[in-house]
């Protein structure tokens, strides 16, 4: 699985067998937009050249502490996430708990991650 791209927000990795995308959080606080807007760009810049619609993304929200600045914040960092893994066939995010701000997103919501993986690589 080779690393795609790491920084302070986001690790962005991708499997080959099964094939699928995998977007983790890191346990870095974010604190303002911007600072996802940048990630997110990085990110996209290192899947240039793979057809996305082909596969799959798992986005791992496990290590992601709260956010503290509030729920705009939050709220806007899924809106983000949402449109960055729109272009892929399939999506679903794995979190450590149900958390409400996911539970009327586009992506799936599981808390298992073979379940999680299974769905992305359908």
């Amino acid at each position: 699985m080779p690393t795609l791209l790491r920084d302070k927000h986001f690790v962005l990795e991708r499997y080959a067998e099964p094939a699928f995308i995998r977007l983790a959080r890191t346990a870095e606080q974010v604190r303002t937009h911007n600072q996802v807007v940048s990630s997110l760009q990085a990110c996209g810049v290192a899947l240039q050249a793979t057809e996305l619609s082909a596969l799959g993304i798992l986005i791992d929200w496990r290590l992601s502490p709260a956010v503290h600045t509030g729920a705009a914040l939050a709220q806007s960092i899924v809106a983000d996430v949402e449109a960055f893994a729109a272009p892929f066939a399939r999506s679903a995010v794995l979190l450590l708990a149900a958390a409400p701000v996911w539970s009327s997103t586009k992506l799936r919501v599981f808390e298992d991650e073979d379940a999680a993986i299974a769905h992305v690589c359908e």
